[in-house]
């Protein structure tokens, strides 16, 4: 009765997974033609990595331009941070001029002696 119930369960595996094992069936026969082919399966992996090959070509240039982009949109954000941190001395020169013509001397000392301070802590 042990031998029994097991063919009864094998049959019951069998019948509930019949289109499985048609389906590995046909891919094992698949792949033994592909083995037993004369060039064997070396010319379809040669195919395989000429066509990767081709892809990654076709990659590069198609994101070319957006890398480039990135690149360079770093740098940009790279320069408006140099410019945010340092605006305050770039508007010094200006800011001396209109005190000089306003003929508010002290002030142009204070902006000048700023400016140096200023320099100096770039350095």
């Amino acid at each position: 009765k042990k031998g029994g119930k097991v063919t009864r369960d094998s049959k019951n595996l069998i019948h509930a997974n019949f289109g499985r094992f048609v389906a590995a069936q046909d891919k094992m026969l698949e792949l033994r033609t592909i083995i037993s082919a004369p060039d064997g399966p070396q010319t379809i992996l040669d195919e395989m990595i000429l066509d990767l090959n081709n892809i990654e070509e076709v990659a590069a240039t198609a994101f070319a331009p957006i890398l480039s982009l990135q690149g360079q949109s770093s740098g940009v954000r790279t320069a408006l941070s140099v410019l945010e941190r340092h605006h305050a001395l770039f508007q010094l020169p200006s800011l001396i001029k209109e005190e000089g013509a306003a003929a508010r001397y002290d002030r142009v000392v204070a902006t000048y002696s700023r400016a140096q301070e200023m320099m100096g802590d770039c350095s």
